[in-house]
């Protein structure tokens, strides 16, 4: 997605899915603002529609962190406004931290998700400090525990250590969460599977 003056408004049917790169990001947003999230992903005291839901997760990796979305009349286009504070204006996405734009539309992609779905996820980690990778690992327990099919690759430990201790909370067997680590074996061998 990241940051820009404007986002292009898809068509609602072309911009079912945030896309590879997050592109359709704002669009899903945008028009599916108003769409309930999954019960299991809901964050309680705030209304259970996609976009009051990213706002109050967008919070949890960013405390005070603010949300909107508005179309610009007469264009196909939306722009987003970020504050990162209750104490400031909201701002367009080129002056806040990367680390908004990069989480949002993996937030969107998540609470948008349905049941049995897929849900795939390239470096979560990028332009987020350690602690907030760990809580991007406990965020997709989340997802996976709501019934999204979550497949991440990562070179982070802490977004590993994240997924860690939010299964050692909950008995991923009885929540049918299977966990796969994928590693190097050995100089000669590319990969290995360990069973978290």
């Amino acid at each position: 997605m990241g940051p820009r003056e404007v986002y292009p408004l898809e068509d609602p049917q072309n911009a079912a899915i945030v896309g590879p790169e997050g592109e359709d990001a704002a669009s899903v947003l945008h028009w599916g603002r108003d769409n309930q999230v999954l019960d299991e992903l809901t964050l309680p005291g705030v209304p259970a529609t996609l976009l009051r839901q990213a706002e109050e997760r967008m919070r949890t990796f960013f405390p005070g962190c603010g949300l909107v979305v508005e179309q610009v009349p007469r264009v196909n286009a939306v722009t987003i406004g970020l504050r990162t504070s209750e104490d400031t204006d909201f701002q367009r996405p080129i002056h806040v931290g990367f680390g908004l734009t990069q989480m949002l539309p993996i937030i969107v992609a998540a609470l948008s998700g349905e049941r049995e779905g897929i849900l795939l996820i390239e470096n979560p980690e990028v332009h987020l400090h350690p602690a907030g990778q760990a809580l991007v690992g406990q965020f997709l327990v989340d997802v996976a525990r709501a019934g999204v099919q979550v497949i991440v690759e990562t070179h982070s430990d802490h977004v590993l250590n994240g997924i860690r201790r939010s299964l050692r909370r909950g008995d991923s067997r009885r929540s049918g969460l299977p966990s796969t680590f994928f590693g190097p074996a050995s100089e000669r061998e590319l990969r290995y599977l360990v069973r978290l």
